[in-house]
């Protein structure tokens, strides 16, 4: 009892001390700028369960509200990690409930402020359909197939800290003293028809939605080509790409001049040599000849690992893994958690390993804390950037010559970049996906977005044909770009504004995405 409040209220505590930069200010990527107010239809995407979740938080980006339910629903779900794997040290249960709020996956994850929340509700709905399958019997096991369905139906990729977990079930079962190799076998076996029950439940109740609102899913990030087949010649390549991405998560990054690179490979040797002593010490004293190929399933649920929790590559190879999807990866932290409850030791010992795991979990979780903040600084000055740079165009466009209130406004192209990027070497780390560092505006919709939604200008963003015709005008190609003068100008009764030299038009997946229901 002791241990769960622990780990509740340093993660409930610790996240919101951590994240409280991005809690107390309106920042958004340039996936939110959108969605001020968004219903979360996110059915095209596989999301179906998305829109009913969102709405206890109103649909509205509201960053305090949204902040400390993410952190709530977190902090229930380090309760249940540290319940389903009887952790008795208050030290590592508290280490835990940092680490599982303060990895920088929940902190891209919280520049989507308007889906944070729900999203972390996914994580707790994976991580409480283990606990359920795992303890409450038969029942347990039906009600955790549908937790885990629904934890898919908010974001499918968190189905990877239900695959971790029932890993480790196993390999707690392996190395369980008096456990006979047939339990064993029948703990993998309920856990894989556990996951596998989860997830055809979700893909079935994927296909009700598409059918009952006539949708397909969008082509983005190849979600489409799953009904098309997998790519099962590249099996082994994206197996070998799933193992490398975790290495290189722990272990090295090409922005080696963050000193944020080199504690996170410190802390992650010292879990790692905490993890192999204790399972040096687990087999000394246990390698016997009838233990063999129990303690055989147990290693292999260990080099399962990386592939469990980078298991989002595989099931979506048609991608890079963003940040976001990365979640996962920290429960990596827990394998000496579990090998040491499992190895004979003396007090002292176990104290030593004790505090080697925690410097490594406390040096995690100074690195994390690092890279969130970097991550909302830079995304905060992106945003002012972005707002400084917006006011200069609408003033620009109100003070043209002719111009009246209503009148048609033709922006061809997005911020531009090459022309206005500080480009500062620090922001490397941490410049990820959706996350840039010079604009929240990169394409032509977004800068209508910006104006409508954060600066209250009543500018509507012109039909595609609209476009098209101003670009391939003569008066269009002969206009400097932005901000040169002559690059906003009256013409034919509209406001033209060239950003760049030509007009890029939505892709099919962008058209389906802003129909979406």
């Amino acid at each position: 009892m002791k241990t769960t409040k622990t780990a509740f209220i340093t993660a409930l505590l610790g996240g919101i001390i951590a994240h409280l930069y991005i809690y107390t200010n309106t920042i958004p990527n340039f996936d939110g700028i959108s969605r001020v107010y968004d219903e979360q239809q996110m059915t095209v995407s596989g999301r179906w369960f998305l829109h009913y979740v969102s709405g206890i938080y109103g649909y509205m980006q509201n960053p305090m509200l949204i902040g400390v339910l993410a952190m709530f629903f977190l902090a229930v779900a380090a309760v249940l990690t540290v319940n389903l794997f009887s952790v008795k040290n208050n030290t590592i249960a508290g280490a835990w409930g940092l680490l599982s709020v303060l990895t920088p996956a929940i902190a891209y994850t919280n520049t989507y402020t308007f889906t944070a929340a729900a999203y972390c509700f996914s994580i707790l709905l994976a991580v409480m359909a283990v606990w359920l399958a795992a303890n409450k019997g038969y029942r347990g096991f039906l009600i955790g197939c549908i937790a885990l369905a629904l934890s898919m139906g908010i974001y499918q990729v968190y189905v990877t800290v239900a695959i971790t977990l029932s890993l480790y079930l196993v390999l707690g079962k392996a190395l369980e003293e008096g456990s006979t190799v047939w339990e064993t076998f029948l703990s993998g076996v309920r856990q894989a028809a556990f996951l596998i029950t989860g997830t055809l439940l979700y893909y079935g109740i994927l296909k009700i939605f598409l059918w009952k609102k006539n949708l397909k899913l969008l082509s983005y990030l190849g979600m489409n080509q799953v009904e098309q087949g997998y790519p099962v010649g590249q099996l082994g390549q994206i197996m070998a790409d799933t193992y490398r991405e975790v290495a290189a998560y722990f272990f090295y990054n090409t922005h080696t001049s963050y000193n944020g690179a080199a504690l996170r490979s410190i802390a992650a040797v010292l879990v790692l040599t905490c993890a192999i002593l204790l399972l040096g010490c687990y087999l000394v004293q246990n390698f016997r000849k009838e233990n063999i190929l129990k303690i055989t399933i147990g290693v292999i649920m260990i080099i399962l690992l990386p592939l469990g929790v980078n298991f989002g590559k595989v099931m979506s190879p048609f991608t890079a893994t963003s940040p976001i999807m990365k979640y996962s990866y920290v429960y990596i932290c827990l394998l000496p958690v579990i090998l040491q409850g499992y190895v004979k030791q003396t007090e002292r010992i176990k104290d030593y390993f004790v505090k080697a795991g925690v410097t490594g979990a406390c040096l995690f979780a100074f690195v994390f804390w690092q890279q969130d903040n970097t991550l909302y600084t830079m995304l905060n000055q992106v945003h002012r950037a972005t707002l400084s740079f917006v006011t200069n165009v609408v003033g620009r466009i109100e003070s043209c010559p002719g111009y009246r209130m209503g009148m048609p406004v033709v922006i061809v192209g997005g911020y531009p970049a090459d022309r206005y990027d500080t480009d500062l070497a620090v922001y490397d780390w941490v410049e990820q996906g959706a996350i840039l560092s010079s604009s929240v505006i990169p394409l032509n919709k977004h800068i209508y977005y910006y104006m409508q939604d954060w600066l209250n200008v009543p500018i509507e963003e012109p039909a595609q044909e609209v476009f098209e015709e101003v670009a391939a005008s003569e008066v269009f190609r002969n206009m400097p770009l932005y901000p040169d003068d002559g690059s906003v100008l009256i013409y034919d009764g509209k406001v033209i504004v060239k950003m760049q030299e030509e007009y890029t038009p939505r892709a099919q997946y962008e058209i389906d995405y802003e129909n979406r229901r």
